[in-house]
């Protein structure tokens, strides 16, 4: 399963590569949080609708973490 998201991962940065933007623009914003070589190995892309990986396994965990939050919170 791991490794099967970490492909999802690697697809996924490549189809968004030509649109990402480097972290670095935030050096001042983030001065003396995070050093300014790692921002520069860091990108963000901005999209209309946030890619998620379209595995049955983690649907059906969410679903079991969702049912369990609900039977431990009844009031």
């Amino acid at each position: 399963m791991l490794h099967q998201i970490e492909q999802w991962i690697d697809q996924t940065n490549f189809e968004y590569q030509n649109q990402r933007v480097s972290c670095s623009k935030f050096s001042d914003e983030f001065k003396g949080f995070y050093p300014l070589e790692f921002l520069k190995q860091a990108y963000f892309v901005i999209v209309d609708t946030i890619p998620k990986p379209d595995f049955p396994e983690l649907r059906q965990m969410n679903n079991m973490a969702t049912q369990d939050f609900w039977l431990n919170n009844k009031q």
